[in-house]
């Protein structure tokens, strides 16, 4: 049984026995989406929180270089 995952914003999701991927912004939690993969839904969480926090982001991959980028609505 898993019980949590190695990646900082990363859980695992026992109703859909897929990876529940959050992240924290003004100390509430915004969904990035469910993932088979737990190192994917990782990367996920890292583009989302370099996108919201730049170089003051907590990342699980912080030597990784994403050339991944999103576009947020204002």
């Amino acid at each position: 049984r898993i019980k949590s995952s190695l990646y900082k914003g990363v859980s695992w999701d026992t109703n859909r026995n897929t990876w529940y991927v959050c992240i924290k912004v003004n100390d509430k939690n915004v969904y990035i989406g469910n993932f088979e993969n737990e190192r994917h839904g990782a990367m996920a969480h890292d583009i989302w929180a370099k996108e919201l926090f730049s170089e003051y982001a907590r990342l699980n991959f912080p030597t990784a270089i994403h050339n991944c980028s999103l576009k947020l609505a204002a």
